[in-house]
């Protein structure tokens, strides 16, 4: 995707997954998450921001002083958290992703479908899965991640550094001596999520079929092996 800022800094959610019985059955990532904030933000993605600005630093001039700090929204509760904002995208995952629900889903939702898409290769089989509602706990990781993230200094300037490659810096500003405001409209920030987990099995499972959940399809991409899954996904904000 043009317009693409990327974040180097990886989130790991920890989450296993608890089976009640057996069912029928982009890069380097399994699967491209895309939450769209664009109805908070009123279709730019600067918007996400209380600040996001830039100045040439005063003491040296071969630095930047950049402000990235998310908004604090007030209505969490009510306009994000657990809102179907997200869509899904195949990446190297792509066996089966038909049966991926196409539209705007939670993150709980997705986090679902993926789980149940590696371990029987339908996205659509999570009523197996007993201990669902703990997929729909982890919105707040992904935000406060993002947060967190443009906060390092590091990340900063990979940001004004990617912002610069990408033609948005103009030789008109006076950065020397202003804070001027960055221009994310029609950009996107990414950054890489590993789902992590164990398959926890019901004792009333046969041999064959624990034999076939601790296994999983070959869907694409990383493929659960020995009960435990790691799977790369690339989070996109727009």
């Amino acid at each position: 995707m043009s317009n693409t800022i990327f974040l180097n800094n990886p989130l790991t959610i920890n989450q296993n997954t608890a089976v009640y019985g057996s069912v029928i059955n982009a890069g380097n990532y399994d699967y491209i998450v895309t939450i769209n904030t664009q109805y908070l933000t009123e279709g730019n993605l600067t918007g996400l921001f209380e600040n996001a600005t830039y100045k040439q630093n005063n003491i040296d001039l071969n630095h930047v002083d950049i402000n990235l700090s998310i908004q604090n929204f007030l209505n969490w509760e009510t306009n994000i958290n657990n809102q179907a904002i997200t869509t899904i995208e195949a990446g190297l995952s792509n066996i089966g992703f038909g049966t991926f629900l196409l539209t705007n889903q939670k993150i709980g939702d997705l986090l679902l479908e993926i789980v149940a898409h590696k371990m029987f290769g339908h996205a659509q089989a999570h009523a197996a899965i007993r201990n669902d509602n703990e997929f729909y706990t982890h919105d707040a990781e992904l935000w406060n991640h993002l947060s967190n993230t443009l906060n390092i200094n590091s990340i900063k300037y990979d940001v004004f550094n990617q912002y610069i490659a990408l033609g948005r810096y103009s030789t008109n500003e006076d950065s020397a001596n202003n804070y001027v405001n960055f221009n994310l409209q029609d950009m996107s920030l990414d950054f890489p999520l590993y789902l992590n987990g164990s398959v926890v099995l019901d004792a009333s499972l046969t041999n064959d079929e624990r034999n076939n959940l601790l296994q999983g399809p070959v869907v694409g991409g990383n493929q659960i092996i020995d009960g435990q899954y790691n799977v790369p996904i690339l989070v996109r904000f727009i």
